[in-house]
Parts: C-alpha cells; sequence; structure tokens
C-alpha cells in the first residue's frame, strides 16, 4: 500500500525456518518474511537461518550489521505492530496479481514462454483472498488499526479488492489498476533495460520528470541512477555506467530513500 506501483520493488518472499525439505510445516508459526535473493540463498540449509528481526524487534544480528534503526523503519514497524494473521492472506494476494500484472506486461514488451502466466497468479490471488475474507470477518480493519491511515486514491484501489464478491468481481477492480501499473512498468522498463545509449537515457529521464503519469516511487529511482551516473562520469546520464537493473547488487552510493 506504501508504495503500490513500483514495478522495480522487490517482492517479500515467506520463507520456512525449517525447510519443508526437513519437514518444515507450512504455517504462520514457521513462516517469516525474506527478500527474494535471500530466500533463494538459504535453499534448504536449516543453518543459514539469521534473523534481523523477531517478534517486531531488531536484533543484535541487525545493530551489528546495521547500527542504529532508522527513524522512518522504526516508525513503521510500530505501525505494523498490529497486523492480524488475516492480513497475511491479504498480502499474498495482492502479491500475486503483482507477478501478474508483471507477467503480463513483460509478455506484452519481450515475450514469454513461462508457463505461468497472468491468468494463473489471478486466480492464485483470488484463493488468498477468499482465505483472507474468511478470516477478517467481523474483525477490525487495517484502518480500524491505524495501519493504513492516509491512503492514496490508488491505494484505495488496491484496497477494494478486499470486498470483491467474486471472481469477476475481482477481476474487474485489478482491470482497472492494470492501466496504471503498466505505465509505470513501461516507463521502469524504458530506462533502466531498454536503453542503448547514456544519450538514450538522458532523453527517457527527461520525459519521466516531466510527465505527471509516473509514481513518485519510480521517479525516485530513477533520480538515484540518475545521481549516481553524475557522481562517477561526472556527465550525468551520458557517463558509460549501466542502469541498476532490479535483482542486482546495488552499487556504492545507491540511497532508493
Amino acid at each position: 500500500m506504501d508504495s503500490p506501483l513500483r514495478p522495480g520493488v522487490q517482492t517479500d518472499w515467506v520463507d520456512h525456518v525449517r525447510p519443508s525439505a526437513r519437514g518444515g510445516r507450512s504455517s504462520v508459526d514457521n513462516g517469516v518474511c525474506a527478500s527474494h535473493t535471500y530466500n533463494a540463498k538459504k535453499r534448504h540449509n536449516s543453518a543459514d537461518t539469521f534473523f534481523l528481526f523477531e517478534e517486531g524487534q531488531p536484533t543484535s544480528g541487525y545493530f551489528e550489521l546495521f547500527g542504529r534503526l532508522p527513524i522512518e523503519q522504526e516508525s513503521r514497524l510500530l505501525r505494523l505492530s498490529g497486523l492480524a494473521i488475516e492480513d497475511w492472506f491479504l498480502n499474498r494476494s495482492l502479491s500475486r496479481v503483482f507477478e501478474g500484472f508483471y507477467d503480463r506486461c513483460y509478455r506484452d514488451r519481450y515475450g514469454s514462454d513461462n508457463k505461468r502466466d497472468f491468468h494463473y497468479w489471478y486466480r492464485a490471488a483470488y484463493r488468498k483472498l477468499t482465505k483472507y475474507q474468511r478470516l477478517a470477518a467481523n474483525r477490525p480493519t487495517l484502518e480500524d488499526r491505524d495501519i493504513i491511515t492516509r491512503p492514496s486514491p490508488l491505494a484505495g484501489q488496491w484496497l477494494r479488492l478486499r470486498t470483491a464478491s467474486s471472481e469477476p468481481a475481482f477481476l474487474t477492480v485489478i482491470g482497472e489498476i492494470y492501466p496504471a501499473y503498466k505505465r509505470n512498468f513501461e516507463t521502469w522498463a524504458s530506462y533502466f533495460w531498454d536503453c542503448e545509449s547514456p544519450d538514450e537515457a538522458g532523453q527517457v529521464y527527461e520525459t519521466v520528470m516531466a510527465s505527471d503519469d509516473v509514481c513518485d516511487e519510480i521517479k525516485g529511482c530513477m533520480t538515484c541512477d540518475y545521481r549516481l551516473r553524475q557522481k562517477r562520469g561526472g556527465r550525468g546520464v551520458t557517463d558509460t555506467s549501466t542502469p541498476i537493473v532490479p535483482g542486482q547488487s546495488l552499487p556504492d552510493g545507491w540511497n532508493p530513500g
């Protein structure tokens, strides 16, 4: 909900603390939020378990690695301390919608032979939503718990998915959100993936900054990349550094905040 249309964001994964290959259950008690990178790194290795947060609190390992907890992150943890079990199923539903959006955009732009197409992800999203609706019935809402306080108009559209009474109704709301996501995806792809020269990247950057149709998150990422190019080459986006692609390690000086 905080950045609902940023296609470059790395989707969070729910990882098994005790791997399923070693008898771990697919339950909330055996689950932990992990980035795609660290989920893939851990695989079936029970010994490779390192927690940065436990029960909403930073661990000693976090402080050893990163030092003081940023005020913004502290505020976010406090806000999210009111999360309930049913919210996990809403999170999974929305993340599968994102997977579907990404697949559809990528297919349209580059082609794909992935058998799990956007129809698959939309069906999976609706299944998770129905589970959320059963658990959330007669329970305080995200707004009641101050987890979402001032949703943007676009976040408000996402929140409408909570009350979809049927799969066709669910798909209707998705269809209303998708065009905005597609615009942002195409912006991200044109700058970070498609530019064949630094000059072309500069032209795309200037066009995007003058547009009202691109979300602030993407503009912020592009601005960070632009400033990094200036810092490295002294010629702004006309230097020869490679644009930062989602999923790659971030270079020194990158600060998306």
